[in-house]
């Protein structure tokens, strides 16, 4: 029969491993997020069709998921993490044009 010290330990070691665990997975998502402008830089040098730099883009982060982590951190959602920051890269280079062009009207 276990004893009240057996089941702490066991659910203590639980939660040690689950605990480990989603810390572990917030870390690969930061990763992702670091290193999505990166790669849609790499893309940009190498690929002229938008769906190739997508889809390279894609591929590459999708490098940086390990296997245990892929049922968590699916390709859809790494699909809309590239696909917000061509949005916030397009934007900031319009925003950029704009200014440009005021400066030269002025």
């Amino acid at each position: 029969m276990f004893t009240i010290a057996d089941i702490v330990a066991i659910v203590l070691g639980v939660a040690s491993l689950a605990g480990t665990f989603v810390s572990h997975y917030f870390y690969i998502r930061e990763q992702l997020h670091k290193s999505v402008g990166g790669v849609i830089d790499s893309a940009e040098s190498i690929f002229t069709e938008g769906k190739e730099k997508f889809d390279f883009a894609v591929e590459r982060l999708m490098t940086l998921v390990p296997m245990l982590f892929r049922p968590f951190i699916r390709r859809a959602w790494v699909e809309c993490l590239v696909q917000f920051a061509f949005n916030k890269i397009e934007n900031y280079a319009k925003k950029q044009i704009d200014k440009k062009d005021n400066k030269k009207n002025s």
